[in-house]
């Protein structure tokens, strides 16, 4: 499962991305989704996978069963709990966002697939899934 070539990959944990969008994710939501989405492929080819030809990002997984990218919050910020916690950051630096993908590749791709800045504490970790649908 965790290795056989795919087209298809969906994060299991969180992506964490590799460097702060610099789009405001509330004055331009399409903006900031498609900036992330650049981001999200420059992992893949960091971590030496072709780059993809879609990508695809939410706060859910496609994968039934893993948790938000993110612990959800109520609106005067308490914890209302449900997602993976936020990657440690730098002293003094906010968390860098992170969120679930799903990938497609041109050709297959051997796993494992880890990507993202916490690919070596096991945020980032994608598991083979079918079109998105």
């Amino acid at each position: 499962t965790w290795t056989k070539p795919h087209h298809h990959w969906a994060s299991v944990t969180p992506v964490v991305l590799d460097r702060y969008p610099k789009t405001d994710r509330t004055a331009d939501r399409a903006g900031w989704t498609r900036e992330v989405s650049a981001i999200v492929a420059q992992s893949c080819t960091r971590a030496g996978l072709p780059e993809p030809v879609a990508v695809d990002i939410d706060t859910t997984s496609w994968h039934r069963g893993s948790p938000r990218a993110t612990p959800k919050r109520r609106r005067d910020g308490g914890p209302l709990g449900g997602g993976f916690s936020r990657l440690p950051s730098k002293p003094g630096r906010p968390a860098r966002p992170q969120v679930h993908v799903w990938l497609e590749f041109d050709r297959p791709v051997g796993g494992p697939v880890f990507l993202g800045a916490g690919r070596f504490a096991g945020y980032g970790l994608c598991k083979p899934r079918g079109p998105r649908g």
